[in-house]
């Protein structure tokens, strides 16, 4: 059996997460843990949650247009 080991004790910070709510608007969060609560503690709430993205940090955002 295979045993995952942690390979390193850094902060993980290479992502931020999204939010997205059933009203069109979205919440956004530097860390997973503060994502995952907002999400569990609004779970019972109909129709506000939608869906969560996860976003990396290190790709740049394409700007639109000509050059």
């Amino acid at each position: 059996m295979e045993i995952f080991q942690q390979t390193s004790y850094d902060p993980y910070d290479r992502h931020t997460y999204k939010v997205y709510l059933c009203n069109g608007k979205s919440k956004h969060f530097d860390y997973y843990d503060d994502a995952k609560d907002f999400w569990f503690s609004n779970l019972r709430k109909s129709n506000y949650l939608n869906y969560i993205t996860v976003e990396d940090k290190s790709i740049k955002k394409q700007k639109s247009g000509f050059k």
